[in-house]
């Protein structure tokens, strides 16, 4: 943990402690022993700050416009890593539920020039979230949308059935996670969030199911 975070931690149980002793349910606070916090390495993910609620609502609305702002919106609204947005089901979403709800059962991952789906990253990964309704009218239209381009392209022999995944591109094959880093850059440089690059179109590959 970061150390103004242990402070604060510190700071809490020092408090509950001494009402503690005032209260004589204790003779001392061992908390006052503790002279110096241990020190803490920073590291790259120690000196990045949070997005502010401005930032927020400016890249959220380049993502309402963008193509895939589905995808991104479901992104930035539950906190999903990216391979557990790309690796979403179909069946696991349940838009007609009361309430309507999101599993995260797998991850997809890039490993060399293949995808490969995998379990979540952790044990605590897999979970089932609600959905507001403005992500459920979002997610419906998508589906619409994705089912019209699907007809679209199965007329044509030009559909990579994959299983079901939710997110796909134009052809039905999944997402490189590489791709979508390139449309996050594009958009956070549209919004002057830091300076990034553009994006580009994802090469075809082989896909594989772990196990």
């Amino acid at each position: 943990m970061a150390t103004r975070s242990i402070k604060h931690l510190r700071d809490t149980l020092r408090g509950a402690l001494n009402s503690a002793v005032k209260a004589k349910l204790l003779k001392h606070n061992p908390v006052l022993d503790v002279d110096k916090l241990p020190a803490v390495r920073k590291t790259a993910t120690d000196t990045r700050e949070p997005m502010t609620p401005e930032e927020a609502r400016t890249l959220l609305a380049l993502v309402g416009r963008h193509r895939e702002g589905a995808l991104l919106r479901t992104i930035l609204t539950l906190g999903l890593r990216k391979g557990e947005v790309l690796g979403l089901y179909l069946t696991d979403l349940k838009l007609d539920d009361d309430p309507p709800t999101l599993t995260v059962r797998q991850s997809l991952q890039a490993v060399g020039a293949d995808l490969q789906l995998g379990p979540a990253k952790t044990d605590g990964s897999e979970r089932t979230l609600p959905l507001h309704p403005g992500l459920v009218k979002i997610l419906r239209r998508y589906l619409d949308r994705r089912a019209a381009v699907k007809a679209k392209a199965e007329a044509k022999d030009m559909w990579i059935e994959t299983g079901g995944f939710v997110f796909v591109t134009r052809h039905g094959a999944p997402y490189y996670p590489r791709n979508l880093n390139r449309t996050f850059t594009k958009l956070l440089k549209d919004a002057k969030l830091r300076s990034l690059h553009d994006s580009r179109p994802a090469p075809r590959s082989r896909y594989t199911r772990a196990g």
